[in-house]
């Protein structure tokens, strides 16, 4: 017997188990509208996607969500890992965050692009330019630009990250730092930058193409939401390196198989 029942701007989904009707629920309802609740063995499910629920369970009876005004909030989040963005479904492209031993934050990935790419909206779909790479605005000076390599390097440097596309990776952190350190390289760049600016956006022909941040851990200073259990950031703030007493800095990883991201200190 499937029971639907509301509590605040959620959903309690209860019903006896079925791949079928699983699979129906992650079609239909996307990732950061959903949530499964182990101990109390339902799912829950944000309000907005009534629709989804009704497709789901065309013969139940559903309650009229009660409009409940949720308050924004500015956390610090002691992120452990980011993973990268997906297609949760219904043109949602967002990553999410492990903390406290549990996914429990949601960053999309506009956010994400914003705060990396130097605050200039870059639209989901494109790549990351130079400086996106470095985690720097455009404006950065060369002191922070050699201050952005040296944090991204040792971020996903291979000898202690053990991410599967490490080397590539910090291949490219280096490419950029190559290219940005030289003053007629990165004026030269710039000049391409401005100039692509100018131009007539096209609408990207698919969002949340495993677009990555380069950093996978810190502090982050954010605003956001609580719901369904998790934070969903509307806005980062400030995000610093995690680094103990004795001046060593967290380097996290996520081996295939593992239940939980790796640490190292360097």
């Amino acid at each position: 017997m499937t029971t639907i029942t509301l509590k605040n701007n959620y959903y309690l989904v209860q019903f006896p188990y079925d791949p079928t009707t699983v699979a129906m629920m992650k079609r239909y309802i996307p990732g950061p509208g959903r949530r499964w609740d182990p101990q109390a063995k339902l799912w829950q499910v944000d309000t907005q996607y009534e629709s989804g629920l009704r497709d789901v369970f065309p013969g139940a009876y559903i309650p009229t969500p009660v409009s409940v005004k949720v308050q924004a909030e500015t956390r610090v989040i002691d992120l452990r890992y980011l993973g990268q963005v997906k297609d949760r479904g219904n043109g949602e492209f967002t990553a999410f965050g492990y903390v406290n031993n549990e996914w429990a934050v949601i960053f999309s990935e506009r956010i994400l692009r914003a705060w990396f790419e130097g605050l200039d909206n870059t639209p989901p779909g494109d790549t990351s330019t130079l400086y996106g790479i470095l985690g720097l605005p455009r404006t950065a000076s060369p002191d922070e630009i050699k201050t952005g390599y040296r944090r991204m390097a040792r971020q996903w440097h291979p000898d202690v990250c053990r991410e599967p596309n490490a080397a590539e990776i910090f291949m490219r952190i280096r490419e950029a730092y190559d290219a940005l350190s030289n003053p007629k390289m990165k004026a030269r760049y710039d000049v391409g930058l401005s100039f692509a600016a100018q131009q007539p956006q096209p609408i990207p022909a698919a969002l949340g193409n495993g677009y990555r941040a380069p950093l996978r851990c810190g502090y982050v200073l954010a605003e956001g939401v609580e719901s369904l259990g998790r934070f969903a950031v509307s806005k980062i703030l400030g995000w610093e390196d995690v680094v103990d007493n004795q001046g060593r800095t967290l380097v996290v990883s996520w081996i295939m198989g593992d239940d939980k991201p790796r640490e190292v200190w360097v």
